[in-house]
């Protein structure tokens, strides 16, 4: 059974008739690591522009990209489009990882309500020009939300924090099944203080692995960190050695004239990342 028939049938078990899930699914190859490619698969969940399943893709592996159907990124492969705020969908994963042919996860949960990055002043000068300023929506005493948010922030917090403790219970299930995971966001993010992921971090075998993404191929200085039970992922760790250059941080005005960050430009991997994972992982 491929992949694509294990997510139809975990899907079928829940009763939701109005979903099926595409033959062309899974990105593959031929072999994965001298065993045939439909014996073993991967699962990226948030995949965005799923990078990471188009280079373990390549070297050999099954993968099943997940995310939301209101991705904005332009995925590398197929997506299966899963609502994880939901407990519908972690049921849905949890029965593919009963069948013990998940080789490896990653998550990447949305870190927009958690960074850091909410705490810096955006310049004046650029916020006489409509620039807008976002506020913090958490801290270190409150990780999961100040308790006076209200509106379309707490649906966004709320939303992100139904992700954040079911993929930390789906990891620890993973942890216990043997399977390799690595679970990223910002170094800084206040998503590693929640209760749920600090418990995740305490378990045996379990580190983090910090680098910054320019010494990856990455085009800016991020720092980000990946929580992880592969001992050989540590090879990522990296801090830039001032051998490049890197582009601007902040906000700017789109050709439409709507204001952006930098930063949401390095939401996706870049390709040399993706490509050393895979291989660390082979």
């Amino acid at each position: 059974m491929s992949p694509a028939d294990f997510a139809q049938a975990a899907l079928n078990s829940t009763g939701d008739s109005s979903f099926s899930v595409p033959r062309s699914l899974c990105a593959s190859a031929t072999t994965c690591a001298g065993a045939p490619s439909q014996s073993v698969f991967t699962l990226e969940l948030c995949c965005g522009s799923a990078g990471l399943t188009a280079s373990l893709s390549r070297s050999g592996f099954s993968g099943v990209a997940v995310d939301h159907s209101a991705n904005r990124h332009q995925p590398a492969v197929q997506v299966l489009n899963l609502d994880l705020s939901r407990s519908p969908a972690w049921v849905i994963l949890s029965q593919m990882l009963r069948d013990e042919r998940i080789l490896y996860v990653h998550g990447a949960p949305p870190c927009g309500t958690a960074t850091k990055a909410r705490e810096r002043a955006v310049p004046a000068a650029l916020r006489r020009r409509g620039a807008p300023q976002p506020k913090p929506l958490r801290s270190s005493e409150f990780p999961l939300g100040f308790p006076d948010l209200r509106g379309v922030d707490l649906d966004k917090v709320t939303s992100a924090n139904a992700i954040y403790l079911q993929m930390a219970r789906f990891l620890r299930e993973c942890h216990g099944a043997g399977v390799m995971f690595s679970l990223e966001n910002p170094r800084g993010s206040y998503m590693w203080q929640i209760a749920e992921m600090i418990a995740l971090a305490a378990l045996p075998g379990v580190k983090f692995v910090n680098f910054q993404h320019c010494m990856h191929g990455g085009k800016r200085d991020k720092w980000s960190a990946w929580l992880t039970n592969v001992a050989a992922l540590d090879a990522l760790t990296a801090t830039c050695d001032g051998s490049h250059t890197h582009e601007p941080w902040g906000a700017y005005q789109a050709a439409d004239s709507s204001w952006k960050f930098y930063s949401a430009l390095e939401a996706e991997y870049p390709k040399l990342l993706c490509d050393r994972v895979a291989a660390i992982v082979v």
